[in-house]
């Protein structure tokens, strides 16, 4: 499974530039005030929470 984000400009879903943990579980237990992403698709810089990331196959 990937750590994916949806750009806030496009709507693209693109993998996170976040270390891949092992599961889901430890990936909720990860704490981070916000986190800078490019979009691979357009090109735009946002900053995203915790709450933006999520599990994809």
């Amino acid at each position: 499974m990937v750590v994916v984000v949806k750009c806030k400009k496009c709507g693209e879903e693109f993998p996170s530039k976040l270390v891949q943990t092992a599961n889901e579980e430890a990936l909720k237990k990860f704490t981070f005030q916000s986190n800078n992403e490019i979009c691979l698709s357009c090109g735009q810089q946002s900053s995203y929470s915790l709450n933006d990331y999520f599990w994809k196959l």
